[in-house]
């Protein structure tokens, strides 16, 4: 299609869902919370994850862009979280684009809802490889994954793990891992 993924419809979500009962599943929660969950795999995945974003990537999608270790994107691309909008929280794609671009970029994107333009993203560092058109990306794609095919996957999933306890580990047992 046109689009990445625009993300899902919000307000038919909030409208869609019943107010919950008590003793009963949440069923906006359920829903939201598999999606973390398909997000956290997706971050925590031994393998290269690479996304290539045309058109929009809002919501969960540019939760899936955040969570992947290469973005190819055309350059005009856009990313947004319109979820306050909504009177929602973007509660599952915000560690993911904190992460990956920081608590005040994240702030400003919540509060306001802005609709960034891929240049902007690669400013910001989300885009590795920013691309004019659907061709230069796929061509770029191609380039990329060649790349890959010459790295050992044992050595990448090992090296990934470690990349992902850097903030939560004493340095010292991190080399002490690394060594190994």
């Amino acid at each position: 299609g046109k689009h990445f993924c625009s993300g899902g419809d919000l307000k038919d979500m909030t409208d869609a869902i019943e107010p919950t009962v008590p003793g009963e599943p949440d069923a906006l929660y359920e829903v939201n919370r598999r999606f973390g969950d398909l997000l956290t795999a997706v971050n925590n995945a031994p393998q290269a994850v690479i996304s290539v974003v045309q058109g929009a990537a809002r919501g969960g999608g540019f939760g899936l862009v955040c969570a992947a270790d290469i973005v190819i994107a055309q350059r005009d691309s856009t990313y947004a979280m319109p979820e306050t909008g909504f009177g929602l929280p973007g509660a599952q794609i915000i560690p993911f684009v904190t992460k990956r671009l920081g608590s005040h970029y994240a702030r400003r994107l919540v509060v306001t809802g802005d609709v960034v333009t891929g240049n902007e993203m690669h400013r910001a560092g989300l885009i590795s490889h920013l691309c004019n058109n659907q061709d230069h990306a796929e061509t770029t794609l191609h380039a990329v994954l060649d790349q890959i095919r010459g790295r050992s996957p044992t050595a990448i999933a090992q090296s990934k793990a470690l990349i992902a306890k850097v903030s939560s580990t004493p340095l010292s047992l991190l080399l002490d891992e690394g060594g190994q």
